[in-house]
């Protein structure tokens, strides 16, 4: 069976990743942004496609010598994307939406393939929505985010733009 062992992202959107059994993601859908991840702003029709005719992932090196390894976290959120990986790094590919800087890489432009988000200690679960992302430490201690996220502990709820990750604890 050709989808046994498939993980499907959930999407606010229409676009659709699969991660397999080996952490393996594939896409379709709309992907103006990028939010696909192959490189490329062309979209893929979610009608008629045979499995084995998905786009991967190109095999790129990203921050030098860093590889991707196999994903073990995957969501779709509008228009970008976020995954983790089996080592507890943080991808982004997709839109920044600007100042808002969803892929937290510190940039305010759309980027079509998977970057690595600088957070400087291993990740074991995120979180992604329309407008803002988080991340928990591996040994729980602090939540990382960015995006639309209350940066203060000053209890005004003030609401700031974090283009890069920032600890919210």
């Amino acid at each position: 069976d050709a989808l046994n062992g498939l993980h499907l992202s959930s999407s606010e959107s229409s676009h659709l990743q699969t991660m397999n059994f080996m952490g393996m993601v594939s896409g379709w859908g709309k992907n103006q942004f990028g939010q696909l991840g192959d490189g490329n702003h062309e979209a893929l029709d979610f009608i008629g496609l045979p499995f084995s005719s998905v786009r991967r992932f190109p095999n790129r090196a990203f921050e030098g010598a860093l590889a991707i390894e196999p994903f073990v976290e995957l969501h779709g959120a509008g228009s970008y994307s976020i995954g983790r990986d089996r080592v507890g790094r943080v991808w982004t590919w997709g839109s920044a939406h600007g100042q808002l800087g969803l892929l937290g890489t510190g940039s305010a432009y759309d980027d079509p393939l998977p970057g690595i988000v600088p957070i400087n200690e291993p990740i074991i679960d995120i979180a992604a929505g329309s407008t803002s992302v988080l991340a928990l430490s591996s040994d729980g201690a602090r939540i990382w985010g960015w995006g639309n996220v209350t940066l203060s502990d000053d209890s005004s709820d003030q609401t700031d733009w974090a283009a890069l990750p920032a600890t919210l604890n």
